[in-house]
């Protein structure tokens, strides 16, 4: 009889003790998209590295041999590939908000400040980088149409304002490169606290 009893509290242990071991080794939970939005939100940020920009060294060169038109051509070349870095930045915004929503979702608390921290820094980096190809766009748009009015002859003076929008251009690319950064040091920690 007391051999019964022996066994069935060492039974009784061992699944308490399990159950302790299988609660504290059980992983972070994610919330239902997350894992899929996240994907996205990388197939974004590749495709957009994998955007070339148009090279505007030859800008000198063809500025010195006055060929106007090829400016205006190299313009519009650089403005094309800066509307297709919009156009994945406008799905990377939409992207990284649900994300921002889902991380704070993701238990224990811990792992879950984490995903905050890295999703909401994302979401800045999308709107610094809206930030960035638009003022770009405006700095190209103006370079362009500066180069067009010399080709069609007239004697344009050079645009007041391009050395406030180079200064601006500047800076939020300045800006965009820190919060990259500061992605992905945070997504490494996310990722971190994920496997622990």
């Amino acid at each position: 009889m007391w051999f019964w009893w022996a066994v069935g509290i060492a039974l009784i242990a061992a699944i308490a003790a399990a159950a302790v071991l299988l609660t504290r080794s059980r992983g972070p939970t994610l919330p239902p998209g997350l894992v899929e939005r996240r994907a996205e939100a990388a197939r974004i940020l590749d495709e957009a590295s994998r955007v070339e920009d148009a090279d505007l060294k030859p800008l000198v060169a063809l500025e010195a041999r006055k060929d106007f038109k090829g400016a205006v051509a190299l313009m519009e070349q650089a403005m094309a590939a800066n509307e297709r870095q919009e156009r994945l930045n406008a799905s990377l915004i939409t992207v990284s908000e649900e994300l921002t929503r889902l991380a704070v979702g993701v238990t224990p608390d811990e792992v879950g400040a984490r995903a905050v921290d890295a999703f909401s820094i994302l979401t800045q980096l999308a709107g610094a980088e809206k930030k960035f190809f638009a003022e770009r766009r405006q700095l190209y748009e103006t370079t362009r149409n500066y180069y067009a009015e010399l080709a069609a002859k007239k004697k344009p003076s050079i645009p007041a304002d391009l050395s406030s929008l180079v200064d601006r251009v500047s800076a939020a690319l300045a800006k965009a490169r820190e919060l990259h950064r500061r992605f992905t040091d945070a997504v490494k920690a996310f990722d971190a606290a994920i496997r622990k």
